[in-house]
């Protein structure tokens, strides 16, 4: 099946091009599918965050040259010997904090054929990241269970999907328009990390040149 241009009338009457799914025989089908023309990238990696404070856990980093649509982010951890739970908000900045340690994890395109990337996705680790200077108010709170790994009270925790809210796929995608411009998720109860904790975590976006 192939995903194929065909040109429709806009408002104003002009002829422009919309995708579209095609059957063998080439006719045009009404479809929602997973195939898109679109530049989809992913970054994911499992960390140990600091413990001592409310601190930046990812931050997602806009692009000079592309707008960055975020459409997916989802998380998921584990303590070492208690339950416990996470509370966190995602929030929008124009700058990143500071003096954590950074590790920006391999980026991965859902088409290899797309461009590179040019979105920086970061964790923290070893040393606390500040919060930098926010754009309005939080975009979302949330809290997620930390299940235990030690045996044998061992429990499974399921990827929790944090945006969309739900994983209802509506609204609108968080989107970055520029390097000045940073997507944050951000620890808000530090009690809650004081069992060893590890964490989880896949973030999705768009890029492109709107």
């Amino acid at each position: 099946m192939a995903f194929t241009p065909v040109s429709v009338l806009n408002s104003s009457g002009a002829s422009t091009p919309m995708g579209s799914f095609q059957d063998a025989a080439g006719n045009n089908i009404p479809l929602s599918g997973l195939d898109s023309s679109r530049a989809y990238y992913r970054a994911s990696a499992s960390f140990v965050p600091v413990t001592a404070s409310a601190l930046t856990l990812i931050q997602v980093q806009g692009s000079a040259t592309k707008t960055v649509r975020i459409t997916r982010v989802t998380m998921s951890g584990s303590a070492a010997t208690a339950i416990a739970t996470m509370v966190a908000y995602t929030q929008r900045t124009s700058t990143a904090g500071v003096t954590g340690t950074a590790v920006n994890p391999t980026i991965a395109k859902l088409d290899t054929a797309s461009a590179a990337a040019t979105a920086v996705v970061t964790h923290y680790t070893t040393a606390a990241q500040t919060v930098g200077t926010l754009i309005g108010g939080p975009i979302s709170f949330f809290q997620m269970l930390l299940t235990i790994t030690a045996i044998p009270t061992v429990t499974f925790s399921p990827m929790q999907t944090v945006f969309p809210e739900g994983g209802a796929p509506i609204g609108q995608a968080i989107v970055l328009r520029g390097t000045a411009e940073y997507f944050n998720v951000v620890n808000s109860a530090p009690a809650s990390f004081a069992n060893a904790p590890v964490l989880q975590y896949t973030v999705e976006w768009i890029e492109d040149g709107s």
